[in-house]
């Protein structure tokens, strides 16, 4: 069957657009600063009626309902996937997390959602709060001196950049440091 896209001939009429509605789906895609669902279900719904106001036949108009109708569906089935997907993998980096922690850094993690390294060479406290960028606090005592931001390049859960941090103050303190962002604080 082909698409509706495919359907249209030269025999139906598609200037029948009105420049407003096109002006309207143009300053919607462009004025969107982050690309959510939300944002790109209101561009398509404004886009989809500007296609369904024109003459279509009654077979064209439903066949566009019906795939409109199966891409949505379609849409929130992946993003359930997607989703989903992304709870697993962050239990699994949780996982590995806590296997690499000591005793102590396992309570500490569980109470507060951080726990405490000494760097390798400088013997100096990190406090790693979990998340992905921004969240080492160099520590003098109890006091936080200056916040570092590094982390590795790849999106990964939290967990597991949490764990490339703390090996990485383990063993590579210096080059750590020498490449974070850090903050006095």
């Amino acid at each position: 069957m082909p698409t509706l896209f495919n359907s249209f001939n030269s025999n139906t009429t598609t200037t029948n657009t009105s420049s407003t509605t096109v002006a309207n789906i143009w300053f919607l895609w462009v004025n969107t600063n982050t690309v959510t669902s939300t944002a790109v279900t209101n561009i398509w719904d404004c886009w989809a009626q500007t296609i369904v106001n024109q003459q279509l036949t009654r077979e064209q108009r439903l066949e566009f309902e019906r795939q409109q109708l199966e891409s949505r569906a379609r849409y929130e089935r992946e993003t359930k996937e997607m989703a989903q997907k992304e709870k697993e993998a962050n239990e699994r980096a949780e996982a590995l997390l806590l296997e690499c922690l000591s005793v102590d850094q396992v309570a500490e993690y569980r109470r507060n959602k951080f726990f405490i390294v000494q760097g390798g060479k400088s013997g100096k406290k990190y406090r790693i709060r979990q998340g992905r960028s921004n969240n080492i606090d160099l520590l003098d005592g109890e006091r936080i001196t200056h916040r570092l931001c590094c982390h590795p390049g790849a999106f990964l859960p939290a967990p597991d950049n949490m764990l490339a941090q703390k090996v990485l103050l383990e063993l590579q303190e210096e080059e750590f440091v020498r490449t974070a962002n850090i903050h006095a604080v």
